[in-house]
């Protein structure tokens, strides 16, 4: 085919890889790119953590939420790192046999404030009214996955993957790719037992309770 056919009949190609470990190492010796990856699966659950796009302000904050570190410039550029990101829905197509179609998907990338402002927990509906976003999907679209690359000066990002509208149910994966090894985590709110909340022991019965026990029973 030709690439004018090609033009003339399609408007997108996709090009698939196994991943950054399947670059051989004389591609690397090349000067070809090996980008760092990491992966994170997740799920969106209603009136839990399904919170929808940015649109429903109320509920956004509820999304899981990624933090990602990036530390160091590419190569070729003085003070900017380029991220690539992908955000799949798992399992989709199998549940087309159950009437459901694919989810319109999407996520927005947020700038933390190097001062530590917002701690190291999950952000909140204020941050959301007074911050705006870095970097966005190119669309929330109902296809299986939707990508999207960015340039962005070093810091700490927080990546919100949502559903258009809350309140629905869907698997996901979320992939990462930088070309200089960063970090990812999920911000999430530790849980624990209290000390002070664990149940007291019960004292003893002693022979003078019981005594005090039989004067109460006779003055009944």
């Amino acid at each position: 085919m030709s690439f004018q056919d090609w033009q003339d009949n399609f408007m997108k190609i996709e090009i698939c890889n196994l991943g950054p470990e399947s670059l051989h190492e004389d591609e690397a010796a090349q000067g070809k790119i090996r980008w760092e990856a990491t992966a994170e699966v997740g799920e969106w659950i209603p009136r839990v953590n399904a919170g929808g796009c940015r649109n429903y302000l109320d509920t956004f904050a509820m999304n899981p939420q990624y933090r990602v570190v990036l530390t160091d410039p590419d190569d070729d550029e003085d003070d900017l790192c380029t991220i690539l990101i992908g955000l799949l829905q798992k399992d989709r197509r199998k549940k087309r046999k159950e009437g459901l179609d694919m989810l319109t998907i999407g996520y927005v990338i947020y700038k933390m404030k190097e001062d530590g402002t917002f701690g190291i927990g999950p952000l909140d509906t204020k941050f959301f009214k007074f911050n705006a976003s870095v970097a966005k999907s190119p669309s929330f679209i109902n296809m299986r996955e939707v990508c999207g690359r960015h340039q962005l000066c070093p810091g700490t990002y927080v990546i919100i993957p949502s559903t258009f509208e809350p309140n629905q149910q869907g698997e996901f994966l979320l992939r990462i790719f930088t070309e200089k090894a960063g970090t990812t985590s999920e911000m999430d709110e530790g849980t624990g037992i209290i000390e002070d909340q664990k149940q007291s022991p019960v004292p003893p019965v002693t022979k003078d309770d019981k005594v005090q026990g039989e004067e109460l029973k006779e003055s009944l």
